[in-house]
């Protein structure tokens, strides 16, 4: 696996999930791990994919909203 290969399977794993169970995550994250420029880059998507989270979380419906 290249490293843009895993870059694009790594955009899809969220973070702090069941997504690192899984096959073709499980091999971009030993990669990840592996390489220091692609570990950074996957701990900067953590960080924006959880701080979206937590915005998205925030959100609350207006009352009376069915």
């Amino acid at each position: 696996m290249t490293e843009s290969e895993a870059k694009r399977i790594l955009l899809l794993c969220r973070p702090d999930t069941q997504d690192a169970a899984e096959p073709a995550f499980a091999e971009a994250l030993a990669l990840a791990e592996a390489n220091p420029s692609l570990r950074t880059w996957f701990e900067a998507q953590s960080r924006v994919h959880r701080e979206l989270r937590a915005c998205f979380r925030a959100i609350r419906p207006p009352e009376g909203l069915r």
